[in-house]
């Protein structure tokens, strides 16, 4: 091919001789006419898009493209039903394809994901300047990682594409009728493989394409690009500078953006042969592997899938043939030459029988990964090391298209494969064939999920920029209380912190019980309020402004008080609900525990009881219980103070338990006390407040016997999302939570915490876990919980996250300025 340069030179110098010539002026102007400069957006069949039928009218095709929602996690259903879509409901010989891409422009993302979880204050810009400043590094580059511990972890956000188009050059009306249909068969039929989708229109599609065609690697933010009605479509796909050179082993992409060059290169691999096993739900550990991240591709990259349903009619004759052909010389010596023959003929039989019954069909795919990186040999050597390893763990083996990567750039364009791509393709050899369900299972839709728009930044195993907002409403959650469990070390602080702080900023409040001045520097750097247990004061009349709403709930607080192991029976509550009415009705705000015990002692004493010596014994049960907690008893400083140490004006309240702990019944009278006043200032604020009360070492906080306590958070945990509220529990371990050895109310809290994470485990107990309850975890997520790391160790925190029925892989990057909290 000659050279771009070489051609312009020659031609000057033809003119500059020809016009030195005498009478030579037409050969020159002749030679001027002759001239062609190649364009890269001639090559593209992109013309116009029909709004009113959503279709795009190619040079000579028709189409459609539809962006994907990828799926998280497949399955043989799934699997199944795409299957079917590929057999019954798409065109043959007509190419489809699927595109995922994973692109690095995620910084308007992280600047739209981050603004719930900002700084506040004088320096909030500054500070918010220099938590975006270390993300975005990480989205250019890799997060910040210790010496020795090479992995790429960055931010990429990963979008699923299906493109089609049928040759169409008159664009009739019965062609767009027909195309119509189709689109909305498969649709439905994705929709039942419960992959939503969403139709691409022109505008949308001149940015998706722009993105694929040209890739700046110093860029982050994407290139909006303007829909011109009166341009075709191709021309708007490709920037002014673009400039394109074509190597025998990559490509090079040059641009120009505000005035600074880049230049970036780009490699494709297809697959050399069928792979021999694959499946739909681990395709995704293509790219990145979970249990290997070092197996993962970094760089951003387009991964298709191109593929062709053959003539039902013609692939099973060719299959009858084949068999008749393989099963005649099995019988023959020539099978003691070849002893395979024999079973090859077996494989073929079996084909045409479900040739013939419609249970399988024949495709013809072409599988190709094409990468963009820096143009420096030493980054493209990586790249392609991590594209090729990567793949060959799950037994797919790439090959690079010597002198061929412009044809496979260009099949990973949308409707590229419909202009007759394909058929090149096939020609040059790399199309495989397979059949329809072997191909439904290499298809690219498995990817993650970016959770929500907003929140705790927390990328994905597999780099996808994930943020993670409790109170988001889109996550089929039932709640927004949260458990989290995980041993020291693993970065429990670091990961709620931050959600502290978000609630904060939106104007609602926080209450946290801790043990261990963990959230003494967040307290005192937000304004909160710092209380230590020994300087805890209650009264259960306080904040009363309706008896009977209040009453019960002040009979169950003195009730867990006097026995804080359940040991009441309903005669005892009757007899203390009485006393609490009688109280109030004294006092009102002003009544004591005093109070109540003196009802119960003049209850005793009186003739109603008289000749009821078992409701007197219980009386003088609830006297002796309750005597500690009056003024004159051993924790009655605690419970009879006419200003409670709990205010309602405070927004961020930490509550440091840890000088209570030898003192067991204490404790747990101080805890379901503030339980019931956090429930209390829930239920009390307007609804559109976020609320949040965090129970650290939930273990030790929530050891109650008493199955009363674990009924009354059940509820309170189940009713505070009606007001905007969550309760966040945290343990050392699962089997705080979910054991036979829990506690009722840590059981509670587990079962009724619709977000569950789970850090790292100590590496004794949850292997002793999984042997009391195998069918807690799949073997995948045991091998990946084992393998977390300590978040000191590894500068990130490792964790499962669990919303309902949904499960994903996540690390968490603190930024410096909130490791420094």
């Amino acid at each position: 091919m000659k050279n771009l340069l070489d051609t312009v030179t020659q031609a000057a110098n033809s003119l500059l001789t020809a016009l030195k010539l005498p009478d030579e002026s037409a050969q020159a102007n002749q030679i001027l006419g002759e001239m062609s400069f190649p364009q890269f957006s001639r090559l593209l069949p992109y013309r116009d898009y029909n709004q009113e039928s959503g279709l795009f009218m190619n040079d000579a095709t028709m189409g459609f493209m539809l962006e994907a929602t990828p799926v998280n996690g497949a399955n043989e259903t799934i699997a199944l039903s795409l299957d079917h879509l590929l057999r019954t409901k798409l065109p043959r010989g007509i190419p489809l394809c699927v595109h995922l891409m994973s692109s690095q422009l995620v910084g308007e993302r992280i600047e739209y994901g981050l603004r719930k979880f900002s700084w506040s204050g004088e320096q909030a810009e500054r500070f918010n300047a220099i938590t975006r400043a270390y993300y975005m590094k990480a989205a250019e580059t890799h997060f910040p990682l210790p010496e020795g511990m090479n992995l790429p972890l960055t931010l990429r956000h990963y979008r699923v594409f299906i493109s089609y188009c049928a040759p169409s050059r008159k664009k009739s009306r019965a062609d767009i009728l027909e195309m119509e249909n189709l689109v909305k068969i498969i649709r439905a039929s994705l929709q039942g493989a419960y992959i939503s989708t969403q139709t691409v229109d022109a505008k949308a599609f001149i940015n998706i394409v722009g993105e694929m065609i040209n890739h700046n690697p110093e860029s982050i933010h994407p290139t909006r690009r303007r829909l011109d009605p009166y341009s075709d479509l191709n021309y708007q796909c490709v920037d002014d500078s673009f400039d394109l050179k074509v190597r025998q082993d990559y490509l090079t992409l040059g641009l120009r953006d505000n005035g600074k060059n880049s230049t970036a290169r780009i490699m494709s691999f297809h697959l050399a042969r069928n792979p021999e096993i694959a499946f739909l739900w681990n395709s995704a550990d293509n790219y990145s592997n979970l249990l290997n991240p070092e197996l993962s591709i970094s760089c951003p990259f387009i991964l298709t899938l191109t593929l062709v349903v053959e003539d039902q009619v013609k692939t099973h004759s060719e299959a009858n043939l084949k068999y008749m052909d393989l099963e005649k010389k099995s019988k023959t010596s020539y099978a003691k030459w070849f002893p395979s023959v024999e079973k090859e003929a077996k494989e073929w039989g079996d084909l045409r029988q479900r040739l013939a019954s419609n249970q399988s069909s024949v495709v013809s795919y072409f599988f190709n990964i094409t990468a963009f990186c820096r143009d420096n040999k030493e980054t493209a050597l990586e790249t392609e090391q991590d594209i090729l390893n990567s793949f060959r763990k799950n037994g797919f083996e790439l090959i690079s298209p010597r002198f061929n990567h412009m044809r496979n750039f260009l099949a990973c364009l949308p409707f590229m494969a419909g202009k007759g791509l394909f058929k090149q393709l096939k020609e040059a050899g790399v199309v495989q064939r397979a059949e329809s369900f072997n191909v439904t299972n290499l298809m690219p839709l498995v990817a993650d999920n970016p959770l929500t728009p907003a929140g705790l930044l927390a990328p994905t195993y597999r780099n996808q920029l994930a943020f993670i907002d409790i109170f988001f409403r889109g996550m089929n959650n039932t709640n927004y209380n949260m458990a989290v469990c995980g041993t020291s070390g693993a970065g429990k602080t670091g990961l709620i912190q931050p959600l502290i702080r978000s609630v904060l900023d939106s104007g609602g409040f926080a209450v946290v019980f801790d043990m261990g001045d963990g959230y003494k520097s967040l307290c005192e750097n937000m304004g909160g309020v710092y209380l230590d247990g020994e300087t805890l004061r209650f009264n259960p009349f306080a904040n009363i402004t309706n008896i009977d709403q209040s009453a019960e709930r002040i009979r169950d607080q003195l009730s867990v008080m006097a026995s804080p192991n359940g040991n009441l029976d309903e005669v005892h509550e009757g007899l203390l609900l009485q006393a609490v009415r009688a109280a109030w009705l004294t006092k009102k705000n002003r009544a004591r525990i005093d109070d109540v015990v003196d009802f119960l002692e003049n209850a005793r004493t009186s003739e109603q009881y008289a000749e009821s010596p078992g409701i007197r014994s219980r009386l003088d049960e609830m006297i002796v219980l309750l005597n500690q907690y009056t003024a004159a008893g051993t924790y009655g400083r605690y419970f009879n103070s006419d200003e409670p140490s709990l205010r309602d004006d405070a927004r961020m309240v930490v509550l440091e338990l840890g000088g209570l702990e030898d003192r067991p019944s204490l404790l747990v009278a101080v805890m379901f006390s503030l339980i019931i006043y956090i429930e209390n200032r829930m239920y009390r604020t307007p609804r559109n407040l976020k609320k949040l009360n965090v129970i650290d070492e939930g273990w030790r906080l929530l050891d109650f016997k008493n199955r009363k306590v674990g009924d009354f958070i059940e509820k309170g945990y189940r009713t505070a999302r009606r007001h905007t509220g969550a309760y966040i529990t945290i343990t050392q371990n699962i089997v705080d939570f979910d054991s036979d050895k829990a506690s009722s109310a840590a059981r509670a809290a587990w079962g009724n915490s619709s977000y569950k994470i789970i850090l790292k485990q100590s590496a004794k107990e949850f292997a002793k876990y999984n042997q009391l309850y195998p069918d807690q975890f799949p073997q995948l997520h045991r091998e990946m919980i084992e393998k977390f790391g300590a978040a000191k160790d590894q500068w990130f925190s490792s964790f499962l996250l669990q919303v309902e029925n949904h499960s994903s892989w996540h690390r968490l990057f603190v930024d410096p300025l909130s490791r420094a909290m």
